[in-house]
């Protein structure tokens, strides 16, 4: 996969994700509902799943709720999933390699040409840009990285803060999940909840996820 391929890929994710909604439209002129149901919300008048919840910024109910997230200015839900965890791998493989270019690239300023950069500043821009660089890996690459391990317990991130829901595995099932090192029970579970959680059959889907969720 070429560096274009990969801007395209994480371009298209971002657009995916901030255009689809993830939210179920409110019903107000429903009556047949019971407002005594336990798992009624009052604010979109719906009975909720379990999994299902009601986020006070957006207003709105949202299937499988994950969080909220600020870059896609809604929340994250099992509609478009999928797309926030191929922007966040695709923006940490671009960190990685904006990172990997300045690193190179003031390596050879400093070698060849250090009194020219002391005037003209490049190197302190390109300084700046390494360091930033590092910032969005360690961001994105956290980021990404604790969604698979929700994944991996079959859990969310709104689950996980308020400890609804125990955890089957941890960091060392993780590890040996993302380290190949004979984890047939986490493979067979992580492929299992990845289809439940995403809609997609295919973990190599995160490079091109489905625009529409598999039935």
């Amino acid at each position: 996969m070429c560096i274009r391929d990969r801007y395209i890929g994480c371009f298209r994710s971002f657009y995916l994700g901030f255009t689809t909604k993830s939210y179920i439209e409110k019903e107000p002129n429903n009556k047949s509902i019971d407002k005594d149901h336990k798992r009624y919300c009052k604010e979109c008048n719906l009975i909720k799943a379990d999994d299902t919840h009601h986020c006070r910024m957006c207003q709105r109910c949202v299937d499988n709720m994950d969080h909220h997230c600020f870059f896609f200015a809604q929340c994250i839900g099992k509609q478009n999933y999928r797309f926030f965890l191929s922007y966040a791998l695709y923006a940490c493989i671009l960190s990685i390699h904006s990172t990997l270019f300045c690193h190179f690239k003031v390596r050879l300023l400093i070698a060849d040409l250090v009194f020219l950069l002391h005037i003209s500043g490049i190197f302190g821009r390109l300084f700046f840009l390494y360091l930033l660089g590092l910032v969005f890996i360690l961001f994105t690459g956290s980021l990404f990285l604790s969604h698979l391990y929700y994944i991996l317990n079959g859990s969310t991130q709104l689950e996980v803060k308020y400890n609804k829901k125990s955890k089957r595995y941890g960091l060392k099932g993780f590890l040996a999940l993302v380290l190949r090192l004979r984890c047939k029970q986490e493979t067979e579970d992580f492929l299992k909840n990845w289809k439940k959680i995403t809609g997609e059959s295919s973990f190599l889907s995160i490079f091109w996820p489905s625009a529409q969720i598999e039935s």
